[in-house]
């Protein structure tokens, strides 16, 4: 949201918000990239950089003034070439007219917390370098904004907006760093819960299986009572008197192998 759409709409932010300050032709890359990780976290209407688009005919300073008075804190991202130093030694934050030195004197002037943002191994300027009313900018603590470890360093910073400015977060199961062990439970509880499924589907299987063993073919009643026509005989069986079982007389037996026929 640019600064121009803002002040046109008259629109009233609902949230606290912040504010990236930057030189142009210092930072403009690393501004745009700090913008682009912090609305990972925060709303995009929360954070304002767009100072630089104001339209033609706009008092910028009523500009500056107005979009400071809706943010609780300012991002003040330094490189090396912060200062705008010119060829004949001279450096545009002394101009009373830079943007940058207006962004930031108004904003220590109404008590905005200020954070220094040192990036491509920049330090603090000098004081020498610095017009007087930027002088209470060196006593703020600076936080280096490495491009090796950017995503940690940007979500650092989006923690202590949240937590020490208390600006909420968009997405507010956001947070640092995701701990290993919570990827790994993860894993572990899916592969439980995988092995628990496995074993309901193998007990079904072998359910329905069993079922289909024990099942019996239906007996048709006219063939059991033919059965038992034709088993039925008119000699009754003398339980007393069994009959002879056929027995060969080993006594007659030709060990040559030859056997001999009964007498």
């Amino acid at each position: 949201m640019s600064t121009s759409n803002y002040f046109s709409s008259g629109a009233q932010p609902k949230r606290k918000n912040i504010f990236i300050s930057y030189r142009v032709k210092d930072t403009s890359a690393e501004a745009g990239r700090l913008a682009d990780s912090l609305k990972q976290h925060f709303y995009e209407d929360q954070i304002f950089m767009d100072i630089d688009k104001i339209e033609p005919g706009i008092d910028f300073t009523k500009a500056i003034s107005k979009s400071l008075e809706c943010c609780d804190v300012m991002l003040a991202i330094i490189g090396n070439n912060w200062t705008g130093k010119k060829a004949d030694g001279s450096y545009r934050i002394k101009d009373p007219n830079d943007w940058v030195r207006l962004e930031i004197a108004t904003a220590l002037e109404r008590n905005i917390r200020v954070v220094p943002l040192l990036v491509e191994g920049a330090d603090l300027p000098s004081a020498e370098t610095l017009p007087e009313e930027l002088h209470p900018l060196l006593h703020r603590q600076a936080y280096e904004v490495s491009n090796k470890r950017w995503k940690y360093d940007t979500e650092n910073i989006a923690a202590f907006l949240e937590k020490s400015i208390g600006i909420p977060r968009r997405n507010t199961q956001a947070h640092i760093a995701k701990p290993a062990s919570s990827s790994i439970g993860n894993f572990v509880k899916w592969g439980l819960a995988g092995l628990g499924a496995l074993f309901v589907i193998l007990v079904i299987v072998y359910a329905i299986q069993d079922a289909n063993n024990n099942k019996t073919t239906p007996v048709d009643p006219t063939e059991t009572k033919q059965h038992i026509t034709n088993s039925n005989t008119n000699n009754p069986v003398n339980n007393n008197n069994p009959p002879p079982t056929n027995t060969t007389n080993m006594s007659n037996a030709n060990i040559d192998g030859i056997w001999d026929d009964a007498n």
